[in-house]
C-alpha cells in the first residue's frame, strides 16, 4: 500500500480576517486556489518546476492556466499578494508562500506498512522524471531540426507546456505531427514563422486542434531535416544563459509590475536585448 496524504486548508481568514477587507472575492478565491497548488506540490512552500536537481519558476501564463484565471486577474493579485507580504518573488519566478506553516496543515498521514513499497514509490518517480526528460529533449531536438531554430531544452516555456499537454495523453508522436503540420504550413513565412515555437505550438487552447489536422501527401523541403553543427548549438545555449540572466535582473521589477501592460513593457525590452546580443554573437 503506497502512502497517501489529505492536505486540511483553513479559509477562515478569508471570510473572515482582514482577507476579507483587503482583498475582492475574486482575489480570494485566487489566493486559495495558489495555496491549495502548492499544497499539492512536493516543493512546498515553493511554486516551482524541478529541472536538473535546481528549482525553476513557472511562468505567469503558466500559472494563470494552472489556476484557470485570466492571466490579468493573476497580474493583479500577485502584485497584491506580494504588497502583503503574503508571498515572496524569488530568482527565475520561483514563488515563495511565506509563513506556510500558518496556511497549511497536515491533517492525515498513512504510513506504508512495508518501507520497501515507499522506496520502490521513490524509484518510480524518478524513472518517471528521467522518461520525461527524455520526451521534452526528442520534442526540442525535432522542432529545432524542422524549423531551424535553436530552442533550449531547459527554457521554462519548454518544460511547463509539454508537460502540460503531457499530463493530457499527449505522446511524442502527437508533438511531432503537430512541428510538422505548422513547420510546412509557416516556415519562412514572415508573419507566422514567429509562431513555431513551444508557447503557441504546444499551448493548451491550439496543441489539439493543430494535432487534428493533416499532412499533406507531397513532401516539402522545409520539412527535410536540417544539420546543427556544434558553432551554432553553442551559440543558441549562449543565448539561452544570456536570456536566463536578464529574467533574473528583472524579476524584482516583474514582481512590482501593476499591470499586464506594464509586465508586457518588460519582456519586450527583455526581447530587445537578447536581440542585440544575438546579432553581436
Amino acid at each position: 500500500m503506497k502512502g497517501n496524504r489529505r492536505v486540511r486548508i483553513s479559509i477562515k481568514d478569508e471570510l473572515y480576517g482582514e482577507f476579507a477587507n483587503l482583498l475582492s472575492p475574486s482575489e480570494r478565491w485566487v489566493w486559495l486556489a495558489l495555496r491549495l497548488f502548492c499544497a499539492n506540490s512536493p516543493l512546498q512552500p515553493y511554486i516551482a518546476l524541478t529541472m536538473e536537481h535546481r528549482k525553476v519558476g513557472f511562468t505567469d501564463t503558466s500559472i494563470a492556466e494552472y489556476l484557470s484565471i485570466d492571466s490579468r486577474l493573476w497580474a493583479t493579485c500577485k502584485h497584491k499578494f506580494i504588497n502583503y507580504k503574503l508571498i515572496e518573488l524569488q530568482e527565475d519566478n520561483i514563488i515563495k508562500i511565506r509563513h506556510w506553516h500558518k496556511w497549511k496543515q497536515i491533517s492525515w498521514v498513512e504510513k506504508s506498512e512495508n518501507p520497501e513499497d515507499d522506496l520502490l514509490v521513490d524509484k518510480n518517480k524518478v524513472e518517471k522524471e528521467r522518461r520525461m526528460t527524455e520526451l521534452r529533449k526528442a520534442v526540442i531536438d525535432h522542432l529545432n531540426m524542422r524549423t531551424g531554430k535553436h530552442f533550449h531544452v531547459g527554457a521554462i516555456p519548454s518544460i511547463e507546456f509539454i508537460n502540460g499537454r503531457t499530463q493530457e495523453g499527449a505522446t511524442l508522436t502527437d508533438f511531432k505531427h503537430v512541428i510538422d503540420v505548422k513547420s510546412l504550413q509557416w516556415r519562412g513565412d514572415e508573419y507566422w514563422d514567429k509562431f513555431l515555437r513551444p508557447s503557441t505550438l504546444f499551448n493548451r487552447t491550439k496543441f489539439w486542434e493543430y494535432k487534428n489536422e493533416k499532412l499533406p501527401k507531397s513532401e516539402d523541403p522545409h520539412l527535410q531535416p536540417t544539420k546543427m553543427d556544434k558553432e551554432t548549438i553553442d551559440r543558441s545555449q549562449k543565448i539561452w544563459e544570456y536570456r536566463q540572466g536578464l529574467n533574473k535582473k528583472y524579476a524584482p521589477k516583474m514582481g512590482k509590475a501593476t499591470s499586464p501592460e506594464e509586465v508586457d513593457a518588460i519582456k519586450a525590452e527583455i526581447d530587445e536585448q537578447v536581440a542585440t546580443y544575438s546579432q553581436e554573437i
